[in-house]
């Protein structure tokens, strides 16, 4: 059972007047620097998939202008010189509202990689795919023009080296105000451009955060070094994934478009194994020094991986195995620590079929201890909507601790449909949590679906706080239409 979306009851989105979106036109060109490259089969199609221009180098079209440093040399544009930088072969008279830029490239000597240009309106306004630059040690797409023709980096990609003397194809995807960057149609980078065309204040969103992607069970955590780390469910067009992501930035409200992004862990799918599955809802915590994730898989599984690294964008993720082993069916692992001791709540079902939340202490961030308590199970008529085959749904428990309160908030209902809410739980901060009376469950959803913000299906949400430690915000996913299994997408806002 997985989850869709979320929308907010009590809660202030942060409205940003709209001007008109950055429009991507323009020519494209083919670059280095202090390398020698070589460059073959450049098309560029338009949203229709009609090939609007075509070049194999059998010879130089006349469109690429003159510049003498480039060479046609059996069947491929080359650059044979390590002392150039930034030597363009271009084309900046078209107006191509392109779809999709492809290219093969090749590095032949030299430190750097390779440099596509697009959008490209003039020498000095354009975004540009670098694959290996900066000596070989970073990929990253970036963009010149904005602020008096400053260059300024839109978005990095794990993918660093690029090896000499391999052809390989770049790929450009052009929709909307969405740009996706691909080697060996491998996506390494997905920006969404900037929708007010100013800048937002750290803490300012415009909802939904991505209207394009489908990036469900967010969840946020705000470190002591001042970083937000960001998770989701990884899916591409085909559905669910093994990978899990991870996200770093300083501001929260461009975290997942604009952090640092990188998949840092694959299970073995199709290996059978007890974690061969896809992975669902992951959450980021660190305690004592240690970052752990608590993942779920689609064969209702809970694994969890480890890192030593202060940063856990770098270091080794290790595999620390399965945790809830004597569970069947469970999902949506989450941790809180209350009275000195440290809790794991649980999506589970038992042998009726009803899915409820569990709680258990734990005695490492690993391990277990004691027995399972039974926190809540669907009682209400809101708790039971969904399909004929699927709507008794109590899943993706969090805890908001705040003013001598517990708040463990659960999605309920079936996560595709418009009926997916929020319902909570309360218990005193200092009351033992495994005695379910010290327990009160709100008669009422606290967050549910929205027919006049045309949000539709709120669930599976997290909490975080803003940039000054003063304000709670929640990060959660939401239909914006009713059709069952619609997009999931990113929404946040202040509490």
């Amino acid at each position: 059972m997985k989850k869709i979306a979320m929308t907010v009851l009590l809660i202030m989105i942060v409205a940003c007047s709209k001007v008109p979106v950055e429009e991507l036109k323009g020519g494209i060109f083919l670059s280095e620097n202090l390398s020698s490259v070589e460059y073959d089969d450049v098309k560029v199609e338009d949203l229709k998939g009609n090939i609007v221009f075509q070049d194999d180098f059998s010879s130089l079209k006349s469109e690429w202008g003159t510049n003498k440093e480039w060479e046609i040399i059996n069947g491929v544009a080359k650059l044979d010189s390590l002392k150039k930088s930034d030597s363009r072969l271009a084309i900046y008279s078209k107006e191509w509202k392109a779809s999709t830029i492809t290219v093969k490239g090749k590095k032949v000597l030299g430190n750097d990689g390779l440099y596509l240009g697009f959008s490209a309106k003039d020498e000095n306004s354009y975004y540009e795919f670098i694959v290996g630059g900066f000596g070989n040690t970073r990929t990253v797409l970036k963009k010149s023009g904005v602020d008096g023709g400053v260059v300024a980096e839109c978005k990095e990609s794990d993918f660093e080296s690029l090896p000499t003397d391999q052809v390989v194809e770049l790929k450009v995807e052009l929709k909307g105000n969405k740009i996706k960057c691909y080697v060996d149609n491998k996506l390494l980078i997905s920006y969404k451009i900037n929708e007010n065309n100013k800048s937002i204040k750290s803490d300012e969103f415009l909802n939904p955060i991505d209207s394009e992607e489908q990036h469900p069970d967010p969840f946020v955590y705000k470190h002591s070094d001042g970083y937000y780390y960001g998770m989701h469910t990884v899916m591409d067009d085909k559905g669910y994934t093994p990978k899990v992501v991870l996200y770093r930035n300083k501001t929260l409200s461009d975290l997942y478009t604009k952090g640092q992004m990188k998949y840092i862990f694959e299970t073995p799918k199709g290996q059978g194994k007890w974690n061969s599955a896809d992975v669902w809802a992951p959450e980021i915590y660190n305690f004592d020094g240690v970052w752990y994730i608590y993942y779920s898989l689609s064969n209702f599984r809970v694994g969890v991986l480890s890192n030593k690294n202060a940063n856990p964008m770098e270091g080794q993720w290790k595999d620390e195995g399965r945790i809830l082993e004597k569970e069947s069916w469970a999902i949506d692992a989450s941790i809180f620590k209350q009275n000195g001791k440290r809790y794991i709540l649980w999506s589970g079902i038992p042998s009726e079929g009803m899915q409820r939340i569990y709680i258990q202490e734990m005695a490492s961030p690993t391990k277990l201890v004691g027995e399972k308590l039974e926190l809540s199970k669907p009682e209400y008529d809101w708790e039971k909507q969904g399909t004929a085959e699927v709507h008794d749904v109590n899943e993706g428990p969090i805890a908001l601790q705040r003013n001598g309160k517990t708040f463990v908030v659960y999605s309920a209902s079936f996560c595709v449909t418009e009926h997916y809410k929020l319902g909570m739980l309360t218990i005193d901060d200092n009351k033992d949590p495994m005695i379910k009376e010290n327990w009160t469950k709100s008669d009422k959803p606290v967050f549910q679906e929205s027919e006049k913000n045309k949000i539709y299906g709120p669930g599976h949400n997290g909490f975080t706080v803003s940039s000054d430690g003063k304000e709670d915000w929640i990060i959660y996913h939401a239909l914006m239409n009713k059709d069952v299994g619609g997009n999931r997408l990113f929404n946040d806002a202040k509490i």
